[in-house]
């Protein structure tokens, strides 16, 4: 991300839940979130070399 402002207030406003491709995801939950919460999250998403998934349930 080549705006560390933008980075942060993107974690702000997604409570942690920031997905990137290039440094996958963070390895704590963060502070603001419940750990089933988290949990979720990190189920729904596949991070592999090159590119990430996020399954979205209807």
């Amino acid at each position: 991300m080549p705006f560390p402002a933008l980075l942060t207030r993107l974690a702000e406003k997604t409570h942690g839940r920031v997905i990137d491709a290039e440094r996958g995801l963070d390895d704590a939950a963060p502070q603001d979130l419940s750990d089933a919460e988290w949990a979720c999250f990190i189920a729904r998403t596949d991070v592999q070399p090159g590119w990430v998934d996020y399954t979205v349930e209807w």
